[in-house]
């Protein structure tokens, strides 16, 4: 897991992120990131029975109450979520959370995993978020990927304006 608190202004570009343990990359409380040309790979689902103890929940991007994000031209092959939005981890009844917004996921290319969502936690609030030109390729043991919208009953929250425009799914 690398995970990058509290940042402005940070950039990663280039590395190659490998089996992580949990999520892979996870920005938060952070302004004005960039990723870009990025390599994530974890297990797929079905290289994970291999493993002892499993390993499930592999997002690759996790993006959790930051502004102003843009990920970009990055290949991701993950067992979970490949970007997801997040605001906020906190229990129920802990208001600390900020929205997370202005963000943009572009022309990516995506392998393994379960596409392109918002949630589960949403208790800070979500908004402003465009998917755009991203290329998934599915295979026939994954959960099959997609646009996925998720929340919590009992933490509250809000998703306002995201949009998925010319993204691309191709069967394998």
């Amino acid at each position: 897991l690398m995970e990058v608190h509290s940042a402005t202004n940070f950039v990663l570009e280039g590395v190659t992120l490998l089996n992580s343990g949990f999520w892979c990359l996870h920005p938060w409380n952070s302004t004005n990131v960039h990723i870009h040309h990025t390599k994530i790979l974890a297990p797929s689902l079905t290289e994970c029975k291999a493993y002892p103890r499993g390993c499930n929940n592999m997002d690759g991007i996790d993006v959790d109450s930051c502004t102003n994000v843009l990920i970009e031209d990055n290949y991701i092959s993950v067992n979970d979520d490949h970007v997801t939005i997040l605001s906020g981890r906190e229990a129920p009844g802990k208001a600390f959370a900020t929205p997370s917004k202005n963000i943009t996921v572009r022309n990516n290319r995506l392998g393994h995993g379960m596409g392109l969502s918002v949630g589960s936690s949403v208790s800070g609030g979500i908004e402003d978020v465009l998917y755009q030109g991203n290329w998934m390729n599915e295979t026939a043991h994954e959960w099959g990927q997609g646009m996925h919208i998720k929340s919590r009953i009992t933490f509250g929250g809000y998703v306002r304006n995201v949009t998925w425009a010319d993204d691309y799914f191709l069967h394998a």
